[in-house]
């Protein structure tokens, strides 16, 4: 039976060699105390390795196969970029004595080292890596002696710490809190670190912590359609029947009312073709017959509703990934109303007849629902990424938005009255057909509450820790066919691509 020595350091055997093989081909590994082969080579800056940029030499006594925590000799000018929030200032050198304000200022330097040294205090910053530099955290101000001081990357008023993408090279990141604020309307996802096309990341006694997430907003009701024309047919002359008149309408789509008839002559019939029966088929007028017999008779017909247009659809995706982050996916639109058919023209008699109004405009569709906002400690895609004595946690993910109903279709146009200066001499023109109900909008999915959300590999981990809160609920659509997804919890939760 194995002691509780050798079981110790077969444990530690596997734990290194768990993150030498998750790192395969990596540059660069965070140094673990008491781990076999365990080191930290010094990333290469992208622009060295193309010719324009020179790495400075290490100073003497630096060791670089160690953490700067355990060489001091290397936290020295010339050799990093120093930071310091509460003494600093950007327009400064970096250097110890005169530190910079920011960190992001500090990676802007980019003719100088591939080292950035943090120290305690509360930085309010969005970071943004996009070539290899390394971020190291704990510093006691002013001695820059590393203390296991807390220092923290926490913006505002952007919804991710840090962002590493597209870096070829090896980064570490060490003794850092990055904390993401809670997700708001308009920025509903609190996401902490995202790591994108990056092969080579090494995150050591870091926190990566992200807020709350933010529902989905709620979708609008449709709006009545409007139309572009007045509410009448056109009325007739002495000798000229009413012009046919065409309304084009908010939410999409012409109606017509029909032409009047000439003198004895027929009316013209409305549009568009909506199946009605007669007298609701917007059928011009007969001409040279009574206006008031059985049909067919001289008056225009009234056009046909307009059908309401169907409810949109359900969704069945979580989200998709973007450049930068995730998009909590919202419902589906309904569709528009139709215009409804317009009116037929009145037959003429002994005077021409009156046009036909046109069709009521359809209501648009509802609008949808938007995505419940994602709480992720870690976003990692295409990257290899190494995660070493560090705390992941996220918060409860954003219900998703209900959708919203679609409008009423609007009523129909009036037909123009018979004769000139409605002698009931010529015909009445038909009114215009009601138009169709704009569809109900879908309801937006469940927000993600994940430790941490990948694709294209997970990341490794040793001796770290994680939580997450609960998946946000789908949001109900108009109907219930058309609500979103909920969403998903986990600490490892895979990314839709």
């Amino acid at each position: 039976m194995m002691g509780r020595a050798s079981s110790s350091v077969v444990r530690r055997l596997l734990e290194s060699a768990l993150v030498v093989a998750a790192c395969a081909g990596c540059s660069a590994v965070l140094g673990i105390e008491g781990y076999p082969g365990a080191s930290t080579v010094e990333p290469v800056d992208s622009g060295a390795a193309s010719g324009k940029h020179e790495v400075p030499s290490a100073p003497a006594g630096c060791d670089t196969t160690l953490e700067p925590r355990d060489a001091p000799a290397c936290v020295a000018d010339g050799f990093g970029v120093f930071v310091d929030a509460a003494r600093g200032s950007d327009q400064g050198p970096g250097t110890r004595a005169s530190p910079l304000k920011t960190i992001s200022a500090a990676i802007a330097k980019r003719d100088t080292a591939t080292r950035v040294y943090v120290c305690e205090g509360s930085y309010p910053e969005a970071v943004r890596l996009d070539r290899a530099v390394s971020v190291y955290g704990g510093f006691a101000c002013g001695t820059w002696r590393y203390a296991s001081k807390a220092t923290r990357i926490a913006p505002r008023d952007v919804a991710t710490a840090l962002t590493i993408v597209g870096v070829p090279d090896a980064v570490v990141i060490a003794d850092l809190s990055l904390e993401a604020p809670a997700g708001m309307p308009g920025r509903v996802s609190s996401i902490a670190v995202v790591v994108r096309g990056a092969p080579n990341v090494t995150f050591g006694r870091c926190a990566l912590t992200a807020g709350a997430a933010a529902p989905g907003a709620d979708g609008n009701i449709g709006l009545s359609g409007v139309s572009n024309r007045p509410p009448y047919g056109g009325s007739p002359t002495a000798s000229t029947p009413g012009a046919v008149t065409t309304c084009t309408c908010s939410a999409g789509g012409i109606t017509v009312g029909g032409g009047g008839g000439t003198q004895m002559g027929a009316g013209a019939g409305g549009a568009p073709l909506r199946g009605g029966l007669a007298p609701y088929d917007g059928a011009g007028g007969v001409g040279a017959t009574s206006c008031n017999a059985g049909e067919p008779n001289g008056d225009g017909n009234h056009g046909a509703y307009a059908p309401d247009a169907p409810h949109a659809s359900h969704i069945t995706t979580l989200g998709t990934l973007t450049p930068d982050g995730w998009s909590p996916a919202p419902g589906i639109r309904g569709a528009g109303g139709a215009p409804g058919q317009g009116g037929g023209g009145g037959g003429g008699m002994l005077q021409p007849g009156a046009g036909g109004g046109c069709g009521g405009c359809g209501g648009s569709g509802g609008e949808p629902g938007g995505g419940g906002g994602a709480s992720v400690g870690l976003l990692a895609v295409d990257a290899t990424v190494v995660l070493v004595d560090t705390r992941i946690a996220a918060a409860d993910g954003g219900n998703g938005g209900n959708g919203g109903n679609g409008a009423h279709g609007g009523a129909g146009r009036e037909g123009g009255p018979g004769g000139v200066a409605a002698s009931g001499l010529g015909c009445s023109g038909g009114d215009g057909g009601k138009g169709g109900g704009g569809g109900g909008g879908g309801g937006g999915a469940g927000g993600v509450a994940a430790a941490v959300l990948h694709a294209g590999g997970k990341p490794a981990f040793v001796r770290t820790s994680f939580m997450h809160g609960k998946a946000g609920l789908r949001g109900q659509g108009w109907v219930q066919s058309n609500a979103g997804v909920d969403g998903a919890a986990g600490d490892l939760v895979e990314a839709p691509r």
